[in-house]
């Protein structure tokens, strides 16, 4: 016999392998035809645009890539007009990365179609389950992020 434990972690991981293909799936076919960026790329603007400005370091940390590849990533962000790289004046090693106005145009664009799209798929739910879901998904948050 599953118990409930067992039966909701099963639910959550495929809620979120078919929620994350239902992004990839928007992002690519629905609401990126202006700046072709990619949903990595795209998250790595939100990140920063929440932060304004950071480091590669904590941003690498964030997007859970090594350096290398937050490097890579950001090579072609820069190139595109997206991002904007600076060096710390203290420490010339570190370097900070914040978004350009194109950048910030592209994340606010984007997260708009986001979350109509998203708007659009939450109005099927009856008003008792979307206060549920919401609900659920505030406790949930709670808990994701004390494993910080």
């Amino acid at each position: 016999m599953i118990c409930i434990e067992d039966e909701l972690a099963y639910m959550l991981q495929n809620f979120y392998i078919s929620f994350n293909s239902w992004m990839k799936f928007q992002f690519k076919n629905k609401f990126n035809s202006n700046f072709n960026l990619t949903l990595p790329q795209f998250k790595v603007l939100y990140i920063i645009n929440n932060l304004k400005i950071c480091n590669m370091s904590n941003l690498s940390e964030m997007m859970e890539v090594n350096k290398g590849t937050m490097t890579t990533m950001l090579n072609k962000l820069v190139e595109d007009g997206y991002v904007k790289r600076s060096n710390s004046i203290k420490d010339r090693r570190t370097v900070f990365v914040e978004l350009t106005d194109i950048g910030i145009e592209a994340v606010g664009e984007l997260q708009s179609k986001m979350l109509t799209a998203l708007t659009t798929v939450v109005e099927k739910l009856q008003e008792d389950q979307q206060q549920e879901v919401s609900s659920a998904l505030s406790n949930l948050s709670k808990i994701f992020k004390e494993k910080r």
